[in-house]
């Protein structure tokens, strides 16, 4: 499990945990939720962070509205509180 820290204005307030590495595609979607920041901790494998507005990571094959892993899909764990 990966877990997906959200920050708002410089303020951890979510987790969410993904059951897969999500695709640049798929956090830019989340990002455009969001509209800020958000850091990837992939804890299992290694310690990989990526800060800053990912529409920096922009590509020609960005599909807008596919993030199969938002947070409130049916199969997918609802969004608690960050400790």
């Amino acid at each position: 499990m990966h877990n997906v820290y959200v920050y708002f204005k410089g303020r951890r307030f979510r987790s969410i945990g993904l059951s897969r590495i999500p695709t640049v595609g798929e956090l830019l979607y989340l990002d455009t939720l969001l509209i800020r920041v958000i850091q990837i901790d992939y804890v299992n494998e290694q310690d990989i962070r990526l800060h800053g507005q990912l529409s920096a990571l922009k590509t020609p094959d960005f599909k807008p509205g596919y993030f199969p892993f938002y947070p409130h899909h049916p199969v997918n764990p609802i969004p608690v509180a960050a400790p």
